[in-house]
């Protein structure tokens, strides 16, 4: 059975700059769940663009955001990859074949970033938090039923 709970303190960690404790909580989520916790960050990412951009931002306010995640993320390691962290943006607003170009784990570690300075910056999401990580499991559990 998908531990949900485990993946909500996981990525409700992330949210708030507690990626020490989100990484302790990582190791221990059985190798098995690994595509279901994959599904649940993409669920709360996907909740979280909407959020910042709306339905159909234009380009420019996507590569500002990008922009402001270089300089925000200047040091670390490893380094952001601009490319991937547009790439993924525009695939959520339709150019699905951009994903093809970002590896798995690269996706992953870019909607980490983006979740963080997200919620970071949204006064809604974090008063809210707690909401949008139930309505990020509703959407997980949504997708596994179509595939």
């Amino acid at each position: 059975m998908t531990d949900y709970q485990l993946f909500r303190q996981i990525v409700g960690a992330m949210a708030v700059g507690e990626g020490s404790k989100a990484s302790v909580l990582i190791d221990q989520i059985p190798d098995e769940q690994e595509p279901d916790f994959h599904t649940y960050v993409t669920a709360f990412f996907s909740t979280a663009v909407v959020q910042r951009f709306g339905e159909s931002p234009g380009p420019d306010v996507l590569r500002t955001f990008v922009d402001e995640m270089r300089y925000d993320y200047r040091n670390a390691e490893p380094p952001l990859k601009p490319m991937s962290m547009e790439a993924l943006l525009r695939a959520f607003y339709g150019e699905e074949h951009l994903l093809d170009e970002i590896t798995p784990e690269e996706q992953l570690r870019c909607e980490f970033l983006a979740i963080r300075k997200i919620v970071h910056q949204s006064e809604e999401m974090r008063l809210r938090l707690d909401a949008y990580l139930a309505d990020a499991e509703t959407l997980a559990k949504e997708w596994a039923a179509e595939a």
